[in-house]
């Protein structure tokens, strides 16, 4: 019984519940308080969203504008073929040193012979 709540002790008949009473002049509180504009103060507020709108539309074109001139201007890494692909951290010393091989190289798959008088 003690973990029953006040409204289930009511409805069993074990505690008489004082109800309040709302005064008569209770209103209830509204959300959307809608104000009501002069013919004037419509025509302004249009104009101001029609302003929002114009502004809002060129800073997106703005935006874009300058996301496509950094796209273009954007340093492109040079495309190298075969082993020694070009990579943004190496620097030209380091690409030399992995072209030149350090370690053990494979033997090729295919040959070239060249002849002449050298």
């Amino acid at each position: 019984m003690s973990r029953l709540t006040n409204r289930q002790l009511t409805r069993m008949g074990d505690i008489t519940a004082e109800l309040l009473e709302l005064p008569s002049t209770f209103e209830k509180p509204r959300a959307n308080k809608a104000v009501t504009l002069s013919a004037q103060g419509q025509e302004l507020r249009r104009a101001e969203m029609a302003r929002r709108r114009k502004n809002l539309t060129d800073q997106k074109l703005e935006e874009e504008k300058m996301d496509t001139i950094h796209r273009l201007l954007k340093k492109q890494t040079p495309k190298m073929r075969g082993k020694g692909r070009a990579t943004s951290d190496a620097t030209p010393a380091d690409q030399a040193d992995s072209l030149m091989g350090d370690g053990p190289q494979r033997p090729p798959i295919m040959t070239c012979w060249v002849r002449n008088k050298k």
